[in-house]
């Protein structure tokens, strides 16, 4: 019985020891999968992709194509760890099939995954809207062009923050059908659900004066993203709900399809944006110098408050804005014992209390001085001391006049001798 029951557990054991180390480990995974659904009141496919990384580690996409090619697709970034991203795709509605490839995806712990991101689906080609009621046109005017049939196309380089839109044909827009254009830049960020916050813009418009524009905008020294789009409305900051969609030049949908050209979505940098402000202080006799620095890839707005011993900060009226890169110089003035200092930069926050350098003592006068100057050593020179050198002059002359009467005297006794 006993060897029996020994065996049975033993093997017992065994068998959950292999169920343990036979478990599945975790592996670093991203995949894609998409789901599409005609929008009949469009006639285009709106197509769902969503990236799921199947680690626990977060992780980073790389560059991404969508397919067929005019379309795009706006992905967050970073893909959270155990977690999914997504995006929007509208596709044409005769269009067969919608794809979506992603160059790589890298986890924060170093591994690259570069292959198994591409997807594409099947589509039946046959989304439509339902035709409109054939209502007799206006006639047109032939020296025009109206707005509802002005045509338009861009160039658009975001790499550069540069676009031109045009006005096809030659003709002008009629009176009244001016059409605005923005191109605009965004400072981005990798981490998932992050609001772009705008940089810089440009806006212009097409009139019957204007057939073309040409955009110049800047662009921030880090994560970006750059987007041209139909009209002047400028959104900001751009979030997970807002966004421009369509309105993006070269888009499958409208506004954004009355123009030709690539679509006007470029991103791009290979850092995080942001300010990174510190601050040093100086004392000297009579202020408080204070260096303000920004080390960071945006302007740093810093703030001044000021107090004597226990009583409130009171704000210094001006604040001051440091460029990336950039260091300003101010000074607090005039000082007195107990002056504090503060200075804040959003969450950056330091203090300093003021105290007299050595160099401003005033030294004290002895007994034998008599009474102190007015400012010893002042401008920088040392402070006198000693007897005053009018007082040596005088007596050195009485002892030579001593010495010399004492002579006079010898030698009159000798001559009576």
């Amino acid at each position: 019985m006993r060897r029996g029951i020994a065996v049975v557990a033993g093997a017992t054991l065994g068998l959950i020891a292999v169920g343990l180390f036979a478990a599945p480990a975790s592996a670093h995974d991203a995949a894609i999968s998409g789901k599409a659904n005609c929008d009949t009141s469009t006639g285009q496919y709106i197509v769902r992709w969503t990236v799921t990384n199947d680690f626990r580690d977060n992780a980073t996409r790389g560059r991404v194509n969508a397919l067929p090619e005019g379309t795009s697709v706006d992905l967050d970034r970073e893909i959270p760890g155990y977690s999914t991203i997504e995006g929007i795709q509208r596709v044409p509605g005769n269009a067969t099939d919608a794809g979506l490839q992603i160059d790589m995806v890298r986890w924060d712990d170093g591994y690259e995954q570069r292959g198994g991101l591409e997807q594409r689906i099947r589509l039946p080609g046959n989304c439509s809207t339902p035709k409109p009621p054939n209502y007799l046109k206006p006639p047109t005017n032939p020296d025009c062009v109206a707005a509802e049939d002005a045509k338009f196309s861009h160039e658009f380089n975001g790499a550069a923050g540069t676009a031109t839109v045009s006005l096809d044909g030659k003709k002008p827009l009629c009176k009244g059908g001016d059409q605005g254009f923005a191109l605009i830049s965004y400072t981005a960020s990798k981490a998932s659900g992050a609001q772009l916050k705008k940089f810089d813009s440009a806006v212009g418009t097409i009139s019957p004066q204007k057939s073309s524009i040409d955009f110049k905008v800047d662009l921030p020294p880090c994560y970006l993203k750059v987007y041209l789009v139909w009209d002047r409305d400028i959104i900001d900051p751009i979030t997970a709900t807002e966004k421009y969609g369509d309105r993006i030049l070269g888009s499958i949908g409208k506004p954004g399809s009355e123009s030709k050209g690539k679509p006007g979505l470029f991103e791009g940098g290979t850092s995080e944006c942001g300010s990174k402000p510190s601050v040093t202080f100086e004392n000297t006799c009579k202020n408080v110098t204070i260096t303000l620095v920004n080390d960071g890839t945006l302007p740093a707005q810093f703030n001044g408050f000021t107090k004597v011993d226990d009583g409130p900060y009171q704000s210094v009226p001006k604040p001051f804005t440091v460029d990336p890169g950039k260091k300003a110089t101010f000074a607090v003035e005039p000082v007195t014992p107990g002056l504090s200092v503060k200075v804040t930069s959003g969450s950056f926050t330091q203090e300093h209390t003021w105290a007299a350098p050595e160099a401003c003592a005033t030294p004290s006068a002895s007994e034998d001085e008599g009474e102190p100057s007015p400012n010893p050593g002042s401008g920088g020179g040392l402070p006198v001391t000693g007897a005053g050198l009018g007082g040596l002059i005088a007596a050195a002359l009485v002892v030579t006049g001593l010495g010399v009467a004492m002579v006079v005297m010898a030698r009159r006794r000798r001559r009576l001798v």
